[in-house]
């Protein structure tokens, strides 16, 4: 979204579209984690949070992660920013959790920021 653009585009294959990740995990777990939160750090450093991030609102799309409905995506000067991002690593975290991945949501919250965070997430 730019100067009140939207830009949009299909995402999948052959007229179907690609499956939300949460009805379709990936096959390399690790790899595919460490590409959402590779995406999570290029949002935060554009100065961007997606804030209702979940495998809902992921697609996997041949194996690499898609964000989708960004609509109530903000930036980091939001008051609400630190909450927001917080949200979505817990959501993101969980979910690979339950999926077999040892993962912890203040190490991937220093990873996005660059902050030692000493809150409770």
């Amino acid at each position: 979204l730019l100067n009140n653009v939207l830009v949009m585009e299909f995402i999948g294959e052959d007229n179907q579209p690609a499956p939300r990740l949460k009805g379709a995990p990936p096959e390399n777990l690790q790899a595919f984690f460490d590409e959402v939160i590779k995406n999570m750090q290029k949002l935060y450093k554009a100065k961007m949070i997606h804030a209702d991030l979940s495998a809902f609102n992921i697609l996997n799309h041949n194996e690499e992660p898609v964000f989708i409905d960004l609509s109530q995506a903000t930036t980091i000067e939001n008051p609400n920013a630190q909450e927001y991002l917080e949200r979505d690593v817990r959501n993101v975290c969980t979910f690979f959790r339950k999926k077999g991945l040892k993962v912890d949501d203040k190490q991937v919250m220093q990873q996005i920021t660059g902050k030692k965070t000493n809150r409770k997430l």
